[in-house]
């Protein structure tokens, strides 16, 4: 599990998901960020427990599973263009060596909604991650109960944090005492001090082991950061936002519902983060309940 990255790496890994119909070779990126082709080899396969084309091909075959699953109008010979294969049949197989089928069946039992995936290199017998629990790709069954008062959509300026990136679903709790440190040393651990979850990855289509997510905190876009900590600016945009006062336990169906809502109010999923506001610490409240707010970048329909 490759655990809290460094800035450096972090930015690689940002400007990998910006840039991901570019030429990306060992060279150019290595070059881009000033290190030997060698160097910077090393440094990455240490960092995130893959080389680099392993990763940008992990990637790409992870964004065309998530075009797969939302129902996106590309055909599977798109993809494989779009992704670098040179025929259907090569992108067809090394899709169904990461997921274990073949694309084709993969967007058929997406249809409606996506249940569980076939990891063809996760061990044998592994336990599910109980944090497993974040992003519901094309769920088209009515909520469990009715949400309109706590959700809308809005257009949302865009939102500068602070940021560390975390590699696998265990250790977030690393990068936010990374993050908390480095932010009290700069003074910034104030009452009204606000911390943000972005999910880069879902787990519905990325191995938990391989998950990416980013502790955060809000702060002014003119605040000159050090090298412990990375810039990370979510885009304005319009977003379903949903406000809420749950347990830990209610994560995953408050999650699940907002995507419902969502998909029944005329809104489909776009590019973008997902990412969770904090707006306490659940450890003071009476109850142990989150204040959160969770937010969906979408499109109308």
């Amino acid at each position: 599990m490759a655990g809290v990255q460094s800035n450096l790496v972090t930015k690689v890994l940002l400007y990998i998901d910006r840039h991901l119909d570019d030429d990306l070779s060992l060279e150019i990126l290595a070059a881009r960020f000033g290190y030997s082709a060698f160097h910077f080899h090393r440094l990455f396969r240490a960092q995130t427990a893959e080389t680099l084309q392993d990763y940008i091909r992990r990637i790409r075959l992870e964004r065309s599973a998530k075009w797969l699953i939302t129902q996106r109008p590309y055909a599977i010979t798109d993809m494989a263009y779009l992704n670098g294969y040179g025929s259907n049949a090569a992108f067809t197989k090394a899709f169904a060596r990461h997921y274990g089928i073949s694309p084709l069946v993969f967007r058929q039992r997406s249809l409606g909604r996506f249940s569980k995936i076939i990891w063809s290199h996760s061990n044998p017998g592994q336990a599910q991650d109980p944090s497993q629990r974040y992003f519901r790709f094309g769920i088209n069954k009515l909520p469990s109960y009715d949400m309109d008062q706590n959700i809308k959509a809005a257009e949302l300026p865009a939102l500068t944090l602070a940021s560390i990136m975390n590699i696998g679903m265990q250790n977030l709790g690393a990068a936010y005492g990374r993050l908390l440190s480095w932010a009290g040393q700069q003074g910034l651990l104030t009452p009204d001090m606000k911390a943000v979850t972005v999910f880069h990855d879902s787990p519905k289509v990325t191995h938990p082991a391989q998950v990416r997510q980013s502790a955060g905190i809000v702060i002014d876009d003119k605040l000159v950061l050090g090298p412990e900590v990375t810039k990370l600016v979510l885009p304005a945009g319009l977003y379903v936002i949903g406000s809420f006062e749950i347990t830990m336990e209610e994560f995953e169906s408050t999650w699940t519902n907002l995507f419902v809502w969502l998909n029944q109010n005329g809104f489909a999923t776009r590019e973008g983060l997902v990412y969770e506001i904090h707006h306490n610490d659940y450890r003071t409240h009476p109850e142990q309940h989150f204040i959160v707010e969770m937010r969906i970048p979408v499109v109308k329909r």
